[in-house]
């Protein structure tokens, strides 16, 4: 496939984003959880200019069952975020969030970490898609979902931008997925 025709016109640079996602993690596990994190680094799977790497596993801990919270939005930028948590961070989160034990929240059921995973992810996506408004660039947001399993992968096509960032806390690493592209 020729690059040239598959070449992205995001109104923002791989910095910019790169900034945008980063800063809207940080605050949203600041401010609900209280919980400093650490970004460790980000995968290219495929650039604005085309360039295309095969698919892999999302890079956590895939030996153990994932927890996939996902928020698209809608607009003048179109995509969808990610956010990628072993079982037991997401146990994790839900106490802190929730201010449970680990017993009460097992007797909740799975539901209520899901329901507390897709709300994390819908406060990071609403805080990312904040900062595209504030740069002039309105989008609406998806309702979240969840997905469980394990070792997960996700293959866009050409025409997306998409770049995993990873990020630790409680020397647990979870990844966030965003993949995005021109919209209205």
């Amino acid at each position: 496939m020729n690059s040239a025709n598959t070449t992205l016109s995001l109104p923002f640079t791989e910095a910019e984003i790169e900034a945008m996602v980063t800063e809207a993690v940080i605050k949203v596990f600041d401010t609900m959880l209280s919980a400093k994190i650490d970004y460790m680094d980000t995968k290219c799977y495929i650039t604005p200019n085309g360039e295309r790497r095969p698919a892999e596993a999302v890079p956590i801990d895939s030996t153990c069952p994932i927890i996939a919270s996902a928020v698209g939005f809608i607009g003048t930028v179109n995509g969808v975020l990610y956010l990628y948590f072993t079982d037991a961070l997401g146990k994790k989160l839900a106490q802190i969030f929730l201010g449970m034990e680990a017993e009460e929240l097992e007797a909740e059921g799975p539901e209520v970490v899901s329901d507390t995973l897709g709300e994390l992810a819908n406060m990071t996506a609403g805080t990312f898609k904040n900062q595209m408004c504030d740069k002039g660039f309105n989008c609406r947001l998806t309702i979240p979902s969840i997905l469980r399993g394990q070792h997960f992968t996700i293959e866009s096509t050409s025409s997306v931008l998409r770049k995993v960032y990873r990020f630790k806390l409680h020397d647990t690493v979870f990844a966030v997925d965003l993949l995005m592209k021109p919209g209205e």
